[in-house]
């Protein structure tokens, strides 16, 4: 062994006083992680692998290398997208609050998207987990939760909503009056009402 010098002209990329050969226990090769080369006894725990070189003369053995390893390959379940929540009866442009956080997935959750059934849809987004959403028509609606894992598998979950339009204006002038001829007649409406307060009068 030389050093810090190529060998025979022969593999010139060593590192830095190597190879030196310390103690006179380093007869294996191996590369430091900038592709440069080093010398290292085989007994070394620092070092994943090493560089051998073999063969060429008449009388070499016949050697034979093997080793085993396991592997585990687990698959990848799809997400589970819990209930969020059970069906609910609302008025109109009363805020609903919807959140995500029973969904579950053995490898993670990337996002969370949702549609409201009237159009409107949320995307897949991690910042989706929880929502809040108020419909602008009466009627029933579905709401749709959809989680999707690292994987891009998806699930999904529902539930119902039923939007009651409650708005209503009673109109009351007050009782019957029995007047004279160009006699003055008072009114009052104040006992009118209106689902979002009084009424305006006219």
């Amino acid at each position: 062994m030389s050093c810090g010098d190529a060998v025979d002209g022969e593999y010139s990329n060593w590192a830095g006083a190597e190879p030196n050969h310390w103690y006179g226990g380093e007869d294996f090769a191996h590369y430091w992680s900038d592709g440069r080369w080093n010398d290292y006894p085989v007994d070394n725990g620092n070092i994943d692998g090493y560089v051998v070189e073999y063969g060429g003369f008449s009388d070499d053995p016949n050697v034979q290398l093997s080793d085993t390893k396991t592997v585990t390959v687990s698959a990848d379940e799809p997400p589970v997208a819990e209930a969020f929540g059970s069906d609910e009866t609302v008025n109109l442009g009363e805020e609903l609050n919807f959140t995500a956080t029973n969904a579950t997935d053995d490898q993670g959750i990337y996002g969370y998207g949702w549609a409201f059934g009237d159009g409107t849809t949320y995307p897949v987004d991690p910042a989706n987990e929880s929502v809040s959403y108020s419909y602008a028509g009466d009627g029933n609606y579905t709401v749709t939760l959809t989680v999707e894992d690292t994987a891009n598998q998806t699930a999904t979950a529902t539930l119902n909503v039923t939007v009651v339009d409650d708005t209503f204006v009673i109109a009351n002038p007050g009782g019957n009056v029995t007047v004279d001829q160009f006699e003055s007649v008072t009114l009052n409406a104040s006992d009118s009402r209106a689902s979002e307060g009084s009424a305006p009068y006219q």
